[in-house]
């Protein structure tokens, strides 16, 4: 299915969150707001039960049901051993539970403002796009000189997302030098994306962007300003097979 994202040059989704988020109980609803209010990334815990437990409610997946439990267990397991070694069982659950959060965070960021690709349901047939299409809807956020060690660290270096989509072959390592390689008829100022409106964006829109599209980056005075652009959420767990 990535492979078929980066020949066809669009997004894909197994099934429509947003829809099943406006379709819940609003008890249930409130309460995911809230807790996405306060950060708790919510909506993502979600998505991710709902693929563990796929084999046992999705027709389609029943032959994952022996393995999807092995892992669980071996999960499960490790994390028993794990916490013997704490004297007080409270903080490591607890810690357990900030750091899977704070990994759903920075994942979030590192796929919200990749694309403004359509979006189609998974086995559409859609007319592939050029590559000049790829370049203009396709960003890299660029990160200050003292905190590109933070695109290395935690997303290795795909903030570099433009370079990615240019050549698939070139290596995490070397996307940043790449980037400034490119030779494409998109001018960089049309898909780099400044890193300080990028991450405000990502938590000032953080509740809007559960039921709304994606929208797009608009080009003002030679640069790209994401007034509009509100990204997409949780983007990789949409194309699960559930």
């Amino acid at each position: 299915m990535h492979v078929d994202h980066h020949i066809s040059k669009v997004d894909y989704e197994v099934f429509n969150s947003a829809e099943l988020v406006k379709s819940m109980p609003r008890i249930l609803k409130s309460l995911l707001y809230t807790l996405e209010f306060f950060m708790v990334p919510a909506h993502g815990f979600f998505l991710r039960i709902r693929a563990v437990l796929g084999p046992w409610w999705h027709p389609d997946r029943k032959h994952a049901q022996v393995s999807t439990a092995m892992v669980f267990i071996a999960r499960l397991t490790a994390l028993i051993i794990l916490g013997q070694e704490f004297e007080n069982y409270f903080w490591f659950p607890l810690g357990y539970f900030l750091a899977h959060s704070m990994a759903i965070q920075i994942q979030r960021f590192g796929d919200c403002f990749s694309h403004a690709y359509e979006i189609y349901p998974v086995g559409t047939k859609v007319e592939r796009k050029d590559k000049e299409y790829d370049m203009e809807k396709t960003y890299s956020i660029i990160f200050p000189s003292s905190l590109r060690w933070m695109g290395v660290f935690f997303m290795l270096n795909f903030n570099f997302h433009n370079a990615h989509h240019y050549n698939t072959n070139v290596p995490w390592y070397a996307l940043p030098v790449y980037h400034d390689m490119i030779d494409s008829k998109t001018p960089k100022n049309q898909y780099e994306l400044s890193f300080s409106e990028a991450i405000s964006n990502f938590f000032s829109q953080r509740l809007i962007r559960i039921t709304e599209d994606q929208g797009a980056p608009t080009l003002d005075n030679g640069r790209l300003v994401m007034k509009d652009f509100i990204g997409v959420m949780d983007a990789p767990f949409l194309a699960l097979e559930m």
